[in-house]
Formats: structure tokens, sequence, C-alpha cells
């Protein structure tokens, strides 16, 4: 399968260099794109073999999967690029999806396929099969440092300054619908939850700035007619950056794996 990248950032740049040093058998690199050119350039020179640098709309149609790594605000560009070329897409910044339904009728219409990998998350394949249930409440909650956060437009409206807090502060509780515009950054685990249950209107979720942690925490509880879920991921943050988990752009390859696998297990 030949995959092309959109961003070369802590997730498509680490994605490309393991992809590069034939991690997943079956899979091949062969495409980047990223805004600044000198940069894409630079990156591609670490890389053991030539891949095509041009824009998403000169190597769409060589590739079989697109895969953003580029944030919300090129989403809809690349979904709508890979669709209209027959291709499947795969996406990171997975809440620009609620704040676009659009493109999601435009993949179903075109019979061609979304992919959202588990992210910094896990259990996604258990919401899932409780959904098929009945799901009574969802609620994730994202904690995090201070550092995180800074720069979102909730923890920039909130009545509390980030770097002086000295305990655990809650920025925000209410639904993901409302979360996501206030923390678009942030939160596309707790879409990834919404979107495999019951939907970012009815899931809940808190975002807590933590100073006394230098980790990533996701707490996901869930009560349903076949059972309950409690789930707790601790996760370092990207050392390039700390609003992204370092599990995310192994999850990707994972995701990656078990579509070119014999054996597919869970999500």
């Amino acid at each position: 399968m030949k995959v092309g990248i959109v961003g070369i950032g802590s997730i498509g740049g680490t994605v490309a260099k393991e992809l590069d040093s034939g991690k997943i058998p079956g899979i091949e690199l062969v495409a980047l794109s990223a805004r600044n050119r000198d940069q894409l350039e630079t990156f591609s020179k670490t890389l053991s073999r030539p891949v095509d640098l041009g824009s998403l709309s000169t190597w769409v149609a060589g590739c079989d999967l697109v895969i953003e790594a580029s944030g919300a605000v090129t989403v809809d560009e690349i979904v709508r690029t890979s669709i209209s070329n027959g291709k499947d897409v795969m996406i990171l910044s997975v809440g620009a999806l609620i704040e676009n339904e659009r493109l999601m009728q435009l993949a179903e219409e075109a019979n061609k396929r979304i992919h959202i990998p588990s992210g910094a998350i896990a259990g996604l394949d258990g919401i899932k099969a409780a959904a098929l249930s009945e799901i009574q409440e969802i609620k994730i909650v994202n904690r995090k440092p201070p550092s995180a956060l800074r720069g979102s437009p909730g923890a920039e409206g909130a009545p509390v300054n980030l770097d002086s807090l000295t305990k655990p502060y809650t920025l925000f509780s209410g639904t993901v619908a409302e979360g996501y515009r206030l923390f678009p950054a942030n939160v596309n685990v707790a879409v990834a939850v919404s979107l495999a249950g019951i939907g970012v209107e009815k899931t809940k979720m808190e975002v807590v700035a933590d100073p006394d942690i230098s980790v990533n925490i996701h707490e996901i509880m869930l009560n349903s007619s076949i059972g309950r879920m409690h789930l707790y991921i601790e996760g370092k943050a990207s050392d390039k950056n700390p609003r992204t988990s370092a599990s995310t752009p192994f999850s990707v390859l994972s995701y990656l794996k078990q579509m070119v696998s014999t054996i597919r297990v869970g999500t």
C-alpha cells in the first residue's frame, strides 16, 4: 500500500521515518507535503529513499492512502482532494470532522473511508461494542500540564493564570461538542471517543490543567447495558509538541500495520 503524508511535525515526521525504515512490510512511503518547503526538503534528506515532495494535488493519484498530520485547518482540503481522487484518507485532527460533517457525507457518497486511529487513548473497540447495545453515560477527562493547554481559547479565556497554578484547575466541563471549540488542539481523543460511542452532543468531557503532572492523562468512564468501563491512560507528551502524546504516531503505525495484515485484532 502506497502512503502519502501531509505534515512532518511530531506525528507526521515520526510516521514518515518509521515507514522509511521499513517498519511495516507492505506499506511504502511515496510522498510528503508540508507548509514550509525548506523544512520539508531538509527533512526529506534524513530519509533513506526519495519521495515526492510536491503538493497534495500533484501526488495524491499515486497513493492508496493519504494521512493528514497537519492540523485542523487543513482537514477540509485534504479530505476533499483525497476523496475526489478516489483515495481513502486518515485523519489525526479528528475534531475538524465535527465542524464539517459534510466531509463524512462526501466519503459515504464516494464509497471511500475516513480512517481514525486511536491516537493517545485505548479502548475504542470496547466503546464501539457498547454503542451497539445501549450506552447510558460516557465521560472523558483530559488532564494535562498547563503548558500543553496554553494558547487554546478555553485557557486564554479562563479566570486563572496557567503559569501560577499550584493545584489542578478544571478549565471546562460540558459536552465534547462545546469543549472542542475551546480546546481544538487538545481534545481530538474526546472526539474519537464520541464518534466511537454516542456522539459529541451526548459525550461529556472535562479539561483539567494540572501543574503537578508532566504527562497527558486521559480517563474514560462508561456505563452501558452490557457493563461498565473505566479506562486510565497516562501518556508521555511528544518532545516536539507538548499538546501531542508520544504514542499517537505509533497508533498510526499500528493502524497501518493492521490494514495490510492477514489477521486483524481489535481496532
